[in-house]
């Protein structure tokens, strides 16, 4: 799309103020400030994710750098990790987060709970951008390239995941900004990625350990999972929240995994 006018920007943003627009020349901002609130505005416009139109997030009241090293880090998933720091208040946790990406959610139950607590991805890059926010908020996060649990040993008490669930010939928006290896499952089969974790998730957990999983959104599937459904701000089902005797029915589930039709 063509680029927005920096005059037009400014015409609106006065109106919308209730000022003439020459008061917006004064601003004490920046110098060349509505300029690049032209730029930024036409990105977002565009579909280019939020986080990285302004190159962070305030996730659970922290500020998280996100850039096209990762996923954008993105809200909705807040009331997950808020259910996490609740259901483990007081208490010492091992807990890991499978793609932890920018790694907003792992740094925040490491400044909320005590324990050990881990990142994982396959990505480095994505680790670089973990680790930098790990270091801004002196969370303290062990962060490993890992595929699944390949480089783990033990049990958690957390495990959070947000594991790569789209057929690859899926369209999808997000794929012209964000990293491919994130968002698309290309294993042989369909949900590869979620048929290995099912499979290796129960013997990961304690026995009074709880999976809390951002799962496909295809009705067909999001059926089929045990445990507590949580939604998001905008009232979908995003997730559940699997205890570990209920994790102990995931790997029945695994030849009954399909992708969607069309």
């Amino acid at each position: 799309m063509p680029r927005i006018d920096e005059s037009r920007l400014r015409d609106l943003l006065a109106a919308a103020a209730g000022v003439a627009p020459a008061e917006l020349d004064g601003w004490p901002g920046r110098a060349g400030w509505l300029d690049r609130a032209a730029a930024m505005l036409t990105d977002y416009v565009a579909g280019v994710p939020l986080g990285y139109v302004l190159g962070e997030i305030h996730y659970l009241g922290r500020a998280f750098r996100s850039d096209r090293r990762a996923l954008a880090v993105r809200r909705y998933s807040e009331p997950l990790v808020r259910r996490i720091v609740d259901d483990f208040a007081g208490e010492p946790v091992r807990a890991v987060e499978i793609g932890c990406g920018a790694a907003a959610a792992i740094c925040t139950l490491a400044k909320e709970l005590t324990g050990e607590f881990v990142g994982t991805d396959v990505v480095p890059e994505a680790l670089e951008l973990a680790e930098e926010n790990a270091t801004r908020h002196r969370a303290p996060v062990r962060f490993v390239v890992s595929d699944l649990f390949d480089a783990l040993d033990g049990r958690f008490d957390v495990i959070y995941a947000n594991l790569p669930r789209h057929h690859p010939s899926t369209p999808m928006p997000e794929a012209r900004w964000e990293p491919s290896v994130a968002l698309y499952d290309d294993s042989a089969e369909p949900f590869g990625l979620l048929r290995r974790f099912f499979a290796e998730v129960p013997d990961r957990l304690t026995e009074r350990g709880r999976l809390y999983l951002e799962i496909p959104l295809d009705p067909a599937i999001a059926d089929l999972l045990p445990g507590e459904p949580v939604v998001d701000g905008d009232g979908d089902d995003f997730a559940r929240v699997i205890t570990a005797a209920d994790a102990r029915r995931l790997p029945a589930l695994v030849d009954r995994l399909t992708w969607p039709e069309g």
